[in-house]
């Protein structure tokens, strides 16, 4: 899904959402079949500067008695009216169950 607004103060908003589809893998030392599933979240604001955040959750799934995976993590960027970077990863979180 892929939406983009403008607003009255002349700023641009963009938003996307994605589910993950057809993700498989063999574990190269057992041999477990997983499964990958998640979304990924995007959203930009631009008026005048930028802002972009990213928010990822993404899990593999094993079809047998192995491990599951989950991987989150949130990511900020700001560019700033002066052409100034900065970044950062808010949240990761690995959990393996």
């Amino acid at each position: 899904m892929f939406t983009s607004t403008s607003d009255a103060h002349g700023g641009w908003h963009v938003s996307t959402h994605f589910n993950n589809q057809d993700v498989t893998g063999v574990g190269l030392t057992t041999g477990d079949k997983h499964q990958g599933t998640g979304n990924n979240r995007f959203t930009s604001t631009s008026t005048g500067m930028s802002e972009f955040t990213f928010i990822n959750n993404f899990h593999v799934i094993s079809a047998g008695a192995g491990s599951n995976l989950l991987l989150h993590e949130t990511g900020h960027v700001t560019v700033g009216k002066n052409g100034e970077v900065t970044a950062e990863i808010a949240d990761i979180i690995v959990e393996c169950s």
